[in-house]
């Protein structure tokens, strides 16, 4: 898993399956993620082998979208794209994906709307998350 996004504004809700305190369902909102920066992960932080700190920006399609979002306090911005259990990726294997300072990603920001999972969560449909294990043990 990784810190990612999810759909539209007033989207479906979606299963997100079973998750730690779910089942639970959230409702997408779809937008872009910028990368803001790329930085060297703090060796104390949890992290994969030469990981990096990605840090991304999230921006809904709709420009009304933030204006209904469920929990208007969470942030869009500076927020670390992750994976596994909330690992920084290998600098490697998060260059190979296109994880640059600068480029854009579809994301989705997915709001719950029923269950006891995180609140908030950001997905990257278009990144392939396979192989982050080989480069991070």
């Amino acid at each position: 898993m990784s810190l990612v996004c999810f759909i539209g504004c007033n989207g479906d809700p979606q299963k997100a399956g079973n998750r730690v305190g779910g089942p639970c369902e959230y409702t997408d909102i779809y937008g872009q993620a910028t990368i803001t920066e790329i930085r060297e992960a703090d060796p104390k932080a949890y992290n994969c082998k030469d990981a990096v700190e990605v840090i991304f920006t999230f921006t809904p399609d709709d420009p009304q979208a933030r204006n209904h979002y469920r929990f208007p306090g969470w942030p869009d911005n500076g927020l670390r794209f992750t994976v596994g259990a909330g690992m920084n990726p290998p600098k490697t294997w998060a260059q190979n994906r296109g994880l640059l300072k600068g480029t854009m990603h579809r994301c989705i920001r997915s709001e719950i709307i029923r269950g006891a999972c995180t609140p908030v969560v950001f997905t990257f449909p278009d990144i392939d998350l396979a192989g982050w294990e080989d480069s991070c043990f």
